[in-house]
């Protein structure tokens, strides 16, 4: 049986449409940073029709064109993967951030030919993480306003056990007074009592004293 073999034109995929497929922006580069060609994510990202034969850095706010052009600068000398977070200017002036990675592009004699650039918008994921960082932060504080709240009912709970036992002590040395005050009042009745038996033994004293007299011839 002969297998049947499909047109080559049915089969194939162009690298314009795999280009266009992709949401991130790819763009091709000389070696000297200006544009070669990028897809329609690219074109859109940036609000620009066509951007071939301007530079990279053109896309770029100007306090990251020295960070992004030492990450592109080292792609190239060294063969090895570009990855920075810069922040990104359209057309229209509108600056966003972004995520840059980048390849080294070859010729068949394994020379550096252009670089191949990957851009992502972080937007999201930094709004994303300024939400987390808010809300650790709010995390950080609910903990704190915690702990200090735990600290405050430990403190009161110390205070309140250290007036309680006061509370018992002087308690302890008002019964202490109160028992005192008792002992007394009972001393003072038996003084008075005694006094009032001196003052009858004195009458009855002056009363034999008169039978006495009375009694004698």
């Amino acid at each position: 049986m002969v297998e049947r073999k499909e047109p080559l034109a049915n089969v194939r995929v162009t690298a314009s449409k795999i280009l266009n497929s992709i949401v991130d922006a790819v763009v091709t580069t000389d070696l000297s940073g200006r544009l070669l060609k990028g897809n329609e994510a690219a074109y859109k990202m940036f609000g620009v029709v066509n951007g071939t034969g301007r530079t990279v850095t053109e896309f770029i706010v100007e306090r990251d064109v020295r960070k992004t052009m030492k990450e592109f600068t080292r792609c190239i000398s060294k063969g090895v993967g570009m990855n920075v977070e810069v922040t990104a200017v359209a057309e229209d002036g509108g600056e966003f951030p972004v995520r840059v990675n980048g390849s080294l592009l070859e010729d068949e004699k394994g020379e550096p030919v252009g670089v191949v650039l990957v851009v992502r918008d972080i937007t999201e994921l930094k709004h994303l993480q300024e939400k987390e960082r808010e809300a650790a932060v709010m995390a950080a504080a609910e903990k704190a306003r915690t702990q200090e709240a735990e600290n405050a009912r430990k403190i009161i709970e110390k205070r309140a056990a250290k007036l309680d036992q006061t509370r018992k002590k002087l308690k302890r040395r008002i019964r202490d007074l109160q028992q005192f005050q008792l002992m007394l009042i009972r001393r003072e009745k038996q003084l008075i009592e005694l006094k009032e038996e001196l003052e009858d033994m004195k009458q009855l004293e002056n009363l034999e004293q008169i039978l006495k007299v009375l009694e004698a011839p």
